[in-house]
């Protein structure tokens, strides 16, 4: 039981070798078809820092949670 279930392991493994194998690599981000942002876009949003130098080390990209503000009371005439 333990070499059949050993050898179905192996076996998927492979499968999955031969998967990444045919994957093609992207060398155009508009060719990925994923979400993608361009730093341009992202620059001098409220909330996102670019290039920071932190403790631990350099920070490409860092995005803070915004917090909920509620809306002012509604006002009738």
């Amino acid at each position: 039981m333990a070499d059949t279930k050993k050898k179905l392991i192996d076996l998927i493994d492979y499968v999955d070798h031969l998967v990444r194998l045919s994957e093609k690599p992207v060398f155009n981000i508009k060719s990925y078809k994923q979400l993608a942002y361009y730093e341009v876009d992202l620059r001098n949003r409220i909330g996102i820092e670019h290039n920071l130098s932190i403790d631990e080390g350099q920070v490409w990209l860092k995005i803070e949670r915004l917090q909920r503000i509620d809306p002012p009371p509604v006002q009738i005439n």
